[in-house]
């Protein structure tokens, strides 16, 4: 089979910043993204030739606040929330002699808060933050059986939910506070609760429902 897939994306993206003081300001922002995607696809299943044709279009506004604080010129504290969005879309990649494998847009809140410091004369960079991320229709690629065929295939579902929660330290040194020799140390952690989902076309070869569990990758 040879998918043909096409994604058309558009986005206006709009901020503000306010300064309640030299030392507070909070910051506005939002983007509006609107994905189109389709897909046409040829394929030959036990000789018999199928064309498979969808499209679908996503939207979502994902707002950003921003509240920061410097106490001093070189200390800065801050807190964040703001939304992400990634689209649905069609997995073309699946078993052929099923229907086009459709799953929904995944979301996730992430809220941070941290400190930004510098010390002698800037030579000591030290950065603070912990985070907490939630999930929300986290996409997975998990494998089916079709128990006509026999055959095991990809297929991208929905979880319900999850989080990830953590904190990155990070210590940096330079001879100078122009220097670009610098020595830095990076120090995270991490805490994943897993996404856990079931479906009920998830049934076995005695008839019998499975239940998957999914972890989610991600990055930033």
């Amino acid at each position: 089979y040879h998918p043909n897939e096409k994604l058309d994306s558009y986005a206006l993206y709009a901020q503000f910043r306010y300064n309640f003081s030299n030392s507070l300001r909070a910051t506005v922002g939002g983007r509006y993204t609107i994905d189109d995607k389709s897909f046409d696809m040829a394929a030959n299943i036990l000789g018999t030739p199928s064309i498979n044709h969808a499209k679908n279009s996503w939207k979502s506004f994902t707002p950003r606040f921003v509240l920061d604080y410097k106490p001093r010129e070189d200390i800065l504290v801050y807190a964040s929330a703001s939304k992400g969005f990634k689209s649905g879309g069609f997995n073309t990649l699946g078993d052929v002699s099923q229907p086009v494998n459709v799953f929904t847009p995944e979301s996730v809140w992430n809220y941070e808060v941290g400190t930004k410091s510098t010390f002698f004369e800037k030579r000591l960079n030290f950065d603070l933050t912990g985070f907490y991320d939630t999930y929300a229709n986290v996409q997975q690629t998990v494998f089916r059986t079709n128990l006509q065929t026999g055959v095991r295939y990809p297929k991208v579902e929905n979880a319900a939910s999850g989080t990830i929660k953590g904190s990155l330290p990070r210590i940096a040194w330079a001879q100078n506070a122009t220097s670009r020799g610098v020595c830095s140390c990076v120090m995270p952690t991490l805490d994943l609760n897993h996404c856990r989902f079931s479906s009920t076309r998830l049934i076995n070869a005695i008839g019998t429902p499975q239940t998957c569990v999914a972890s989610m990758v991600t990055s930033s």
